[in-house]
């Protein structure tokens, strides 16, 4: 201002919170009266509280909310993928990361027996829960995080991809097992939202990232992996005495004892001896026959392995053979 004996005008920040309890346009007048001022000042404050949340859903069915994704039977060692859509129903970006965790109080009576057959103390059953999931989730999520823009929707692709208890090849046993996990959306941090029911602070510009690993969606994922279950009529072939140059053959017989899953096989070749066909798959409960064929191309006494290979190796199956 001119003149020198007026103070010069003071200016002081003001925090204003919004509490949203219902959705919908506000609007208020806030009357402020600073210390030292005789004159009240006016504040107009307005806002549009909207529902800021996400949804999952499966394409091809839009409004409706999924919270259950049932991958049905996967053979060990198999992988099944299945696309959903992340939708963000709100005016704000909303960044996200997904975490995956296993519903352990559905799997404890599965879980509750020690080595020695003893149940297992509850802080026994997390471990083994923490140990199993540090060997391989049996889910992959992709993108694991993200933002979404307002009112985007995203294509999520999540893999069931159990892996097999044992050794890759080794045999296998028991029926299988059933996983039951759930993803877990987070809030990855990012601008403060107005959420119905919720506040926010005009004055948190400063505090980054203060939301956080907020809990924003949960997606229940199941599934069930079964070991390949396969028949062999006989697995040593002894083809006796066969001249060089000629072809003695054995038929066998290989079944697919599931009655639930099919399977693929594929058999490798050594000197003198092969199977034919050589690779194939087979239907629940269906049976093949197998010709095991020796030809030898010298004089001389020969012992050998064959090996099946059951699902690209998810399950091998040895076939000794011999002949002179």
């Amino acid at each position: 201002m001119a003149g020198g004996g007026s103070a010069a005008p003071s200016s002081r920040r003001v925090k204003v919170e919004v509490q949203g309890n219902d959705m919908g346009a506000m609007r208020l007048l806030a009357a402020v009266q600073l210390d030292g001022e005789q004159s009240t000042r006016m504040i107009d404050i307005n806002a549009n509280v909207v529902e800021q949340r996400l949804e999952m859903m499966l394409p091809g069915r839009p409004g409706v909310p999924l919270t259950e994704l049932p991958f049905g039977s996967v053979h060990y060692g198999e992988r099944r993928t299945l696309k959903v859509l992340m939708v963000n129903n709100g005016p704000q970006p909303q960044p996200f990361v997904f975490d995956v965790n296993e519903r352990e109080e559905e799997v404890l009576p599965a879980a509750a027996a020690g080595v020695d057959g003893a149940p297992l103390a509850p802080h026994e059953i997390g471990l083994a829960a923490r140990a199993r999931a540090a060997a391989g989730l049996p889910f992959r999520i992709e993108p694991a995080e993200g933002n979404l823009a307002p009112y985007e929707q995203l294509a999520v692709l999540i893999t069931f991809c159990p892996r097999a208890p044992g050794p890759i090849g080794a045999p296998i046993t028991g029926d299988g097992r059933s996983f039951d996990f759930f993803a877990n959306v987070r809030q990855a941090g990012g601008p403060t939202t107005v959420l119905a029911g919720g506040s926010a602070d005009a004055d948190d510009e400063d505090e980054e990232g203060a939301g956080a690993g907020l809990f924003l969606l949960q997606l229940a994922l199941v599934g069930r992996a079964v070991a390949p279950k396969i028949e062999l009529s006989h697995r040593s072939f002894d083809f006796g005495l066969c001249p060089a140059n000629d072809r003695r053959d054995i038929l066998v017989t290989l079944r697919n004892a599931s009655g639930e899953m099919p399977v693929t096989f594929a058999s490798n070749r050594v000197t003198h001896f092969s199977v034919a066909p050589a690779s194939g798959r087979l239907q629940p409960m269906q049976s093949m026959d197998l010709v095991v064929s020796f030809r030898p191309n010298q004089l001389g006494k020969f012992n050998n392995t064959l090996h099946l290979v059951v699902n690209q190796g998810v399950l091998t199956m040895p076939l000794r053979v011999s002949g002179v």
